[in-house]
């Protein structure tokens, strides 16, 4: 998908099975029911399973599709906006704050769709059920930008070893400012933090040549900075399948991070009925984390690029500019 790259990566596991993704679609001014239905209708499923009236089951091919209200997000964002004091946003947010008491007011709920683990050539049929939802009125986040939607990805890991988990968050911290741009978040999910970049003390630890963590000193570090799930690469539940009891004591309990050996890839909008929007290209973008943490020498001479940027290279974009070439060079790029 990303072109005739000089890098690769890992289409199976260690075991030798294929490596599934995971998808999560949030949106809303659906209701639950018709919702429900077109997915069964596009799945060409005879049974729906309507567990309660904000929760629902399709079987599949694949697995269990569930399409369910999501109240944890619908309950925190009201706290979150009631709480806020009005001086505390800029008129732009203060807007936005009102448009989303208007609509819980209203009875406008988000709802989301997760996926069974699926292959990487079904995401085009994906983005055929996302079409249709949007015929039916479904919304993204630039349609209506109050709960700061996502797309996620749950891609398997390759393997739980440390030297490739660390690859992985090296690649994604190197290539942030090009995420940024390709992905180009709506600024509800800035202001929100529901998939916030690692932080720049984290970054200076990983990508520090001298870093080859054992795994228990691995999983301390990345706890030590990343306490929450609400990260851009969330990879809390792959690291639980390694010290789960661990995890669930730094993070307090957090019922909503699920153990399994996937990375959770947050940034993406969902931009559900934008016509220059589509999950297949989203993840083209995350094929470029894939390619850089599976390219040692490209990986190294980004970090050399990390290293010797400034204040000053940020501002006029010359970083990003010499990250961009420097996956030219290795014929690495995705649809603008």
């Amino acid at each position: 998908m990303t072109g005739m790259s000089i890098s690769t990566y890992p289409l199976n596991k260690k075991d030798g099975d294929s490596r599934l993704i995971g998808v999560e679609l949030e949106f809303t001014s659906l209701m639950l029911r018709p919702a429900t239905e077109i997915v069964s209708d596009f799945l060409n499923s005879e049974t729906i399973e309507y567990i309660h009236d904000n929760y629902a089951k399709i079987p599949s091919k694949y697995g269990d599709f569930r399409v369910f209200v999501d109240f944890e997000r619908l309950l925190k964002l009201s706290r979150e906006v009631k709480n806020h004091k009005k001086d505390d946003f800029s008129s732009q947010m203060q807007e936005f704050a009102k448009k989303v008491l208007e609509d819980l007011s209203e009875g406008v709920v988000p709802l989301e769709i997760v996926t069974p683990p699926i292959p990487i050539e079904y995401l085009k049929e994906l983005d055929k059920i996302a079409d249709v939802l949007a015929l039916n009125g479904a919304k993204g986040t630039h349609l209506s930008p109050l709960y700061a939607f996502g797309l996620h990805f749950n891609p398997d890991v390759p393997d739980l070893n440390t030297e490739t988990l660390l690859a992985y968050v090296q690649a994604f911290a190197l290539l942030e400012p090009y995420l940024k741009e390709k992905v180009h978040p709506d600024i509800s999910r800035s202001v929100t933090q529901y998939a916030a970049f690692y932080p720049s003390g984290y970054n200076n630890l990983i990508l520090n040549e001298g870093y080859l963590p054992e795994q228990s000193q691995f999983i301390d570090d990345y706890l030590k900075y990343n306490p929450t799930r609400n990260r851009a690469l969330d990879m809390l539940p792959c690291l639980s399948m390694l010290e789960e009891e661990k995890i669930k004591y730094v993070t307090k309990g957090d019922t909503l991070i699920k153990k399994r050996p996937t990375f959770h890839y947050r940034l993406p909008d969902c931009r559900i009925g934008d016509g220059n929007w589509s999950i297949e290209k989203e993840w083209e973008i995350w094929e470029v984390v894939e390619l850089v943490a599976n390219n040692h020498d490209l990986r190294q001479k980004l970090i050399q690029l990390y290293k010797g940027r400034s204040l000053f290279t940020f501002v006029t974009k010359s970083y990003l500019k010499a990250i961009k070439k420097c996956l030219l060079e290795n014929q690495i790029s995705v649809r603008s």
